[in-house]
């Protein structure tokens, strides 16, 4: 946990916490009064007969070894109210490994998880998705909640993501669920033993009166956790800030940026020279760039044009001595903006012969890979290449038009009944305003950072033999003078680590996330090495 950002750690904490009060709760509260109301037992006698076995089973984390104690404590509580008999004996020592193997109050409180997660995403469950959770859950729960669970969180339309969360926690919580298993496994035996045995007591004013105790209890239990989390935890989802909050490094040229066109002053005296020419002769070098397109080119917290694409055209002007000018771009513009002169250069251009009749592109500097951004419920159904050739029906969303990315739309999807939808950007997607659609082709890299964003969504690569995606700088037709410096400029920058230094902030975020010292007792206790 010492390796873990202080966001991760406090949304575990509210998992573990809450973890920890519905345990108290079934172990001292729920199952003992269900035990007392329908047997001749008291709450009383059923808590301290059985705290033996729920210490043991808690501090060894495992409730199948306390099961002869259950048997003993069972067979002492009969004997004491003189309800014991040799069938009765024999009765419990049957239901106790017999009850074991069966989902048990213990084992489904992991069920939390699933809640927990879906309130973590921004998507709190429906009133109407508990039942189906809880219904599946129980016969799902015939495995380990380390299998019951990846199901459970797709059959509720709720992202795997934070399955990943889940792992660590069971350090903590398998010892509290050890511990409602050898409570839960008592009362079950228990109350087994009265049904058959004829001493099981059904009194409405009692059962009305344990309700009402439960319901007090848990009400209780609820607004009490509920506060505690609400002043101590910030729950808050941080995935996508640590995005946004993302910064450029360095700033090897001076930029500015344009939030629109108006305003950008073309010399009339430039407009027929040489690209090159009327670069250096108007001191900057004009650039292109889509400010929704994470982690390419996009605007970070402080209002910052951020992002891949920006750093390496900021690397560029440097190399070519000029500042730099952003310019926002359609990208259906491309070509005339070029050909207009009121951009110089557009990054992030794939090689796909949607291009290469309107512009001249560079050597490529990214080797992307093309991917399907999906539901996460539904990443299963697209990772395989051979399922998705026999697929039928799909409605597939592609950026453009459909030529732009036909190739790849045959590799992954072959003679399949297919039908592409052409959209000009993925954000409209993104925001759920196209659910005809099943998924939508866009480069992996950059899905990757919109499911940040949006994390009800996963980004699937089919395998095998995915599809490559080569990216490029785009230019005039007829600026061979540029086009020949960037080529030469992605051989230095590549030779130097340039581009890979700016792929493993932006692209693998790494270094995005800051670095804090870990909490140890030399430092933190002692006051020792500050």
């Amino acid at each position: 946990a010492g390796t873990m950002a202080p966001a991760t750690l406090a949304r575990l904490e509210v998992y573990l916490v809450c973890f920890a009060a519905a345990s108290l709760l079934l172990a001292f509260v729920v199952l003992p009064l269900i035990v007392s109301a329908v047997t001749p037992f008291t709450y009383r006698e059923v808590v301290v007969v059985s705290r033996d076995a729920l210490l043991t089973a808690f501090v060894a984390n495992s409730a199948f070894i306390v099961l002869p104690m259950l048997v003993e404590q069972a067979n002492a509580l009969m004997e004491k109210h003189r309800v014991r008999s040799s069938e009765a004996s024999s009765t419990v020592e049957a239901l106790v490994p017999l009850a074991f193997t069966f989902p048990n109050a213990g084992k489904l409180l992991t069920l939390l998880f699933v809640p927990y997660a879906a309130w973590l995403t921004g998507s709190p469950l429906e009133l109407e998705s508990y039942g189906p959770l809880f219904g599946a859950g129980i016969v799902a729960y015939f495995a380990k909640a380390q299998v019951a669970l990846p199901f459970l969180l797709d059959l509720v339309r709720v992202p795997q993501d934070h399955f990943q969360l889940y792992i660590p926690t069971t350090i903590v919580t398998g010892k509290f669920d050890s511990m409602v298993s050898a409570m839960s496994l008592l009362a079950f035996s228990l109350i087994g033993a009265a049904a058959m045995m004829g001493f099981l007591r059904i009194a409405p004013a009692r059962l009305i009166a344990t309700a009402a105790l439960i319901a007090v209890a848990t009400a209780g239990t609820v607004v009490g956790t509920r506060a505690l989390l609400a002043t101590a935890f910030d729950t808050s989802y941080r995935k996508a800030d640590q995005l946004k909050d993302m910064h450029a490094p360095r700033t090897p040229a001076s930029a500015v940026v344009h939030p629109d066109r108006t305003g950008i002053y073309t010399d009339p005296a430039l407009v027929n020279l040489p690209v090159l020419e009327r670069i250096r002769a108007r001191g900057s070098l004009r650039v292109g760039y889509d400010p929704e397109y994470p982690p390419f080119s996009f605007f970070n917290t402080n209002g910052q044009l951020v992002g891949f694409d920006v750093e390496l055209a900021q690397h560029l002007a440097k190399a070519l001595e000029v500042s730099v000018e952003f310019v926002p771009i359609g990208w259906r513009e491309v070509p005339q903006t070029l050909a207009d002169g009121l951009i110089d250069i557009m990054p992030g251009v794939w090689y796909r012969p949607f291009w290469f009749s309107a512009v001249r592109l560079s050597e490529p500097y990214l080797e992307g890979t093309v991917g399907l951004v999906v539901r996460d419920e539904r990443r299963h159904e697209f990772a395989s290449v051979e399922d998705l050739r026999r697929s039928h029906g799909l409605k597939i969303g592609v950026p453009l038009d459909v030529s732009q990315l036909r190739y790849s739309m045959e590799r992954y999807f072959g003679n399949a009944k297919v039908t592409f939808v052409p959209l000009e950007s993925p954000a409209r997607f993104f925001e759920g305003a196209h659910p005809e659609l099943d998924a939508f082709l866009m480069p992996a890299e950059g899905a990757s950072a919109a499911t940040l964003l949006h994390p009800q969504y996963s980004v699937v690569v089919p395998q095998p033999d995915p599809v490559g995606l080569p990216t490029a700088f785009a230019v005039a037709p007829g600026a061979r003078d540029l086009l020949e410096i960037a080529n030469e400029w992605i051989v230095f920058a590549r030779s130097e680590g340039t581009i890979k230094q700016a792929y493993d902030y932006w692209i693998l975020g790494k270094g995005a996330e800051e670095k804090r010292r870990r909490w140890s007792i030399m430092h933190d206790v002692l006051g020792w090495g500050n």
